[in-house]
């Protein structure tokens, strides 16, 4: 298992160029997929996106430690896929906070995290998340009609009153 934790400038400039190029290799001005399970394909390049399987999405389980802390957070994971359509590689890139009331996130993302998410913590969330993830199923990516090796963003949002819920 590999599990990613980055910080910095670089790593947000670095998400941000790859979710750019995704948004422009993938996303603009789909046209319906022939096939359900193809997701979203780009008009001129024949790409395809990743589609998760719904049958394989485990929730991830609340680390007892952080349930316990009252600590809640919102983690933004890249996640590499493989031509199988299977889960290579989890990377966390940003976390927020999350209000304990209302579940919805607090702060902009790379807010200093030292106030308010331990190292212990943002650890235990990680692994949670990473764990979840890695046992999922893709659709996998297809460029020209070829599965192919690809990255896709998953938000989890860690509920202090004990809730999870993926947001995609």
């Amino acid at each position: 298992m590999r599990i990613f934790v980055t910080h910095g400038p670089r790593s947000a400039s670095l998400l941000l160029l790859m979710v750019w190029c995704s948004t422009v290799a993938v996303f603009p001005q789909s046209t319906p997929p022939s096939d359900p399970r193809e997701g979203t394909i780009h008009p001129l390049l024949k790409w395809s996106s990743p589609e998760v399987i719904a049958e394989t999405m485990e929730e991830p389980k609340y680390p007892l430690s952080a349930k316990k802390g009252g600590v809640g957070a919102e983690l933004i994971l890249l996640v590499q896929i493989d031509e199988t359509g299977s889960v290579t590689s989890v990377e966390v890139t940003r976390t927020r906070r999350v209000d304990p009331e209302t579940c919805q996130p607090q702060g902009k993302p790379g807010e200093e995290e030292a106030s308010w998410l331990t190292q212990k913590n943002r650890e235990a969330l990680a692994a949670a998340a990473a764990e979840a993830i890695l046992g999922w199923k893709y659709h996998p990516a297809t460029r020209n009609g070829k599965a192919i090796t690809s990255l896709t963003i998953v938000v989890v949002r860690f509920c202090p009153k004990g809730k999870v819920m993926i947001l995609r």
